[in-house]
């Protein structure tokens, strides 16, 4: 485990929590990585939710 996959994950989770564009279609390969990483315990206990404001 390493800094930078966490923080791509996060980064990740970001993008698909509000819905901003879409990596899975250009980046099949990333898009089956982090569904994989997803699963981790970790990722799974600390979920984005809620309401957020730019």
């Amino acid at each position: 485990m390493t800094v930078g996959r966490i923080g791509l994950a996060t980064a990740l989770a970001w993008l698909s929590f509000r819905r901003l564009p879409d990596f899975r279609a250009r980046a099949p390969k990333l898009a089956g990585w982090y569904d994989r990483f997803n699963q981790r315990p970790s990722m799974r206990a600390t979920p984005y939710e809620g309401e957020t404001q730019d």
